[in-house]
């Protein structure tokens, strides 16, 4: 049986983000699976590396994008070199921001 240091919540939540080969220019654009104050799994087209670092922004409602720093920590192919299930880990977040995270999990894990 798996035990997760942190309670997933099946939400669909907005993020962008730069890979390795596209920091220039426009973000890529996905939606999550799901969502924790760990980390998010993401569906996208685009075969991303494990290890890989990526600088992301996510929505939660905020006023703004909120920035993070992630790690490719699972790659899943859902439909060989089309579709990906990407599970990425929280590296580098503000305190504020992390707060903000949590308090939406907090909030909608209650309903």
């Amino acid at each position: 049986m798996e035990k997760r240091q942190y309670q997933r919540l099946s939400k669909s939540i907005q993020i962008k983000y730069h890979s390795h080969d596209n920091i220039e220019g426009l973000p890529h654009s996905s939606f999550t699976r799901d969502i924790s104050a760990g980390g998010f799994m993401m569906r996208t087209n685009e075969r991303l590396e494990l290890g890989e670092e990526i600088d992301m922004k996510f929505y939660i409602g905020t006023e703004e994008f909120i920035p993070a720093k992630v790690k490719v920590v699972r790659a899943d192919e859902v439909v060989p070199n089309k579709l990906y299930d990407i599970g990425l880990q929280l590296i580098d977040i503000s305190q504020s921001d992390l707060q903000m995270l949590n308090d939406y999990m907090d909030s909608n894990l209650e309903k």
